[in-house]
């Protein structure tokens, strides 16, 4: 059809017949005749499946490619469409790549989350209500760290306000006591 045969270049690697032949074969017991060969870059966290594989290209060789673009050329230019695939005919390569990109995620986590048992998905929503309510804990000592730091900041300025003070009317006190001295001592001089 046409849009697996848009699909295929899309997917594809062409690689030359001495590039192909350095992969090695499945094993002597094997034969690999009709094998589809497959070059995989991942990246990330295997812990991420959903983010591991950054592409995916099938190896041809260039006589393969030739044959497949020749077959594409021979279709009739009326031919027809599966209505969910009329999207892939008018779009380019680009945006084949990430419509297909968005729908294999979609699968991958449709699989995962089919094979997983009902105490699984408990055991994961349980697990995210925990990492929620660690972050608001988080969020909540962070305002009281940084209340802690400005009731301390407040504290020691009235602490030295007070002492300002204390000092203040200590001094005046001083100085109304040395008056009175001043004043009791004058008198009996005369």
């Amino acid at each position: 059809s046409l849009v697996m045969g848009k699909l295929f270049f899309l997917f594809t690697e062409v690689v030359t017949e001495p590039e192909m032949a350095q992969i090695p074969s499945l094993g002597k017991e094997i034969s690999d005749t009709n094998a589809t060969k497959f070059q995989v870059v991942v990246r990330g966290d295997v812990a991420k499946p959903l983010t591991l594989i950054k592409s995916f290209k099938w190896l041809v060789l260039s006589s393969d490619m030739e044959k497949a673009q020749n077959y594409l050329k021979s279709l009739p230019a009326d031919t027809v469409i599966p209505p969910e695939f009329q999207d892939f005919a008018t779009m380019d390569k680009e945006e084949i790549k990430t419509q297909v990109k968005e729908t294999a995620k979609k699968k991958i986590k449709e699989t995962v989350e089919s094979s997983m048992s009902e105490e699984t998905k408990a055991d994961i929503e349980k697990a995210k209500a925990t990492i929620e309510e660690n972050k608001e804990n988080v969020n909540k000592l962070k305002s009281l760290l940084k209340n802690k730091d400005k009731a301390k900041e407040e504290t020691k300025n009235l602490l030295k306000e007070k002492a300002q003070k204390a000092k203040e009317d200590a001094i005046n006190e001083l100085k109304e006591q040395a008056k009175q001295a001043l004043t009791n001592t004058a008198p009996a001089e005369e």
